[in-house]
């Protein structure tokens, strides 16, 4: 019989809710400005689906990772970044409307689109 590809894996919850993140962080950052609507609630999402990005990578790709060379090891690198990444989108959120929000969104959605990219 034909090979079929499940369409619904661990592995690929991992890959679309961290794609999804991105995507939604891209849209906090292109939506108007105001309290309590697109804005907010597309960072709200984009951390959301960072954190389930980084505990399923944490949860299913764990023996990936590797203390003996961290640095040199893509896979290390890829979860250091993406997990960075959502750090920056949790005190992006955190801060709200306080000064600062921005830089901090701005640089998790780049750990993020770099930490995925490497990985293609």
């Amino acid at each position: 019989s034909e090979y079929e590809d499940r369409w619904f894996t661990a592995n690929k919850v991992h890959k679309y809710a961290g794609i999804g993140s991105i995507a939604l962080a891209i849209v906090a950052g292109l939506a108007p400005k105001e309290y309590d609507g697109l804005h907010e609630q597309a960072a709200e999402g984009a951390l959301a689906l960072g954190v389930v990005a980084v505990g399923t990578g944490l949860a299913f790709h764990y023996d990936d990772l590797s203390a003996s060379n961290v640095t040199s090891n893509p896979d290390n690198t890829h979860a250091l970044l993406t997990t960075l990444g959502v750090l920056g989108y949790a005190i992006a959120v955190d801060k709200g409307g306080e000064g600062g929000h921005a830089g901090a969104g701005i640089a998790g959605a780049a750990l993020m689109l770099y930490g995925i990219k490497m990985t293609w």
